[in-house]
């Protein structure tokens, strides 16, 4: 009976907050809502069954809670595939916490992606987001970042190019990917694509067998043309130093760097 006793007392002491804080979200206060939406992300899973009061808190009509509570979705452990709807949102706060939590619950990567590309602007916010994407997580933003860089909006394809400024060496399985990049028409794809690959090898998340053969000699190719390309092309400056200081494939096969 004791056993039993201190159970009780035990489970009203972490039940117990959780009530407090989902009467607090039918305050009429935005500020205290918001709050108490951000005290349940805080407090991680052990808040994973108050995770309805979340998702409704998610259709709130304060910003300010829209976007804790997107914040907030990931952190509980619930299913990040609710907060699409809010990469569209009017309030770019919303769209920005949706898409950060979207990546870190391992959801929906190109819409997220897409997304953080059209807050550019946000240059500190995205950065932060960007940087902390694991090296497989970064694999899958490639698409819809190479995908943005042939855009005919010239503010699209520059916040495409920062964004990728800030993306992490991809893992080893984004190679096949990044090889296709090399058969297009746009010589910013090819270059970036073949920088990447480089990149992948010196930082050892990629080794040398795991590009095929005839892959290295189109990076090679992508290489040389993206040391001759004009410095003019300020649009795609990081495609351009993504091959920087770095060798061509030697006739060995290997990859070799220099800085």
């Amino acid at each position: 009976m004791l056993g039993i006793t201190l159970l009780c007392l035990w489970l009203g002491d972490r039940v117990n907050p959780i009530r407090r804080l989902q009467q607090r979200l039918r305050d009429p206060s935005d500020q205290i809502r918001a709050e108490a939406v951000h005290k349940l992300g805080t407090m991680g899973e052990d808040a994973e069954w108050a995770e309805r009061s979340v998702l409704t808190a998610l259709h709130d009509e304060s910003p300010l809670v829209r976007q804790t509570a997107a914040w907030a979705i990931s952190r509980i452990g619930s299913d990040v595939e609710a907060l699409t709807p809010l990469l569209d949102d009017g309030d770019q706060d919303v769209r920005l916490a949706a898409a950060e939590s979207i990546l870190r619950g391992d959801g929906n990567v190109q819409a997220a992606v897409s997304a953080l590309i059209g807050l550019a602007h946000l240059e500190s916010a995205i950065e932060d987001i960007m940087e902390a994407l694991s090296p497989e997580m970064a694999s899958k933003a490639i698409p819809p970042i190479f995908e943005a860089l042939t855009s005919e909006e010239p503010t699209v394809a520059e916040a495409a190019n920062n964004t990728l400024r800030n993306l992490p060496v991809p893992s080893a399985s984004a190679t096949q990917t990044l090889l296709k990049y090399l058969d297009r028409d746009e010589w910013w794809l090819r270059v970036t694509s073949g920088g990447l690959c480089l990149d992948g090898v010196q930082r050892r998340a990629t080794t040398c067998d795991q590009i095929p053969a005839e892959g290295r000699d189109e990076i090679g190719s992508a290489f040389c043309l993206g040391r001759q390309a004009t410095r003019g092309e300020s649009k795609f400056r990081f495609a351009i130093h993504r091959t920087h200081g770095m060798t061509c494939p030697s006739a060995n096969g290997s990859l070799e760097f220099s800085r």
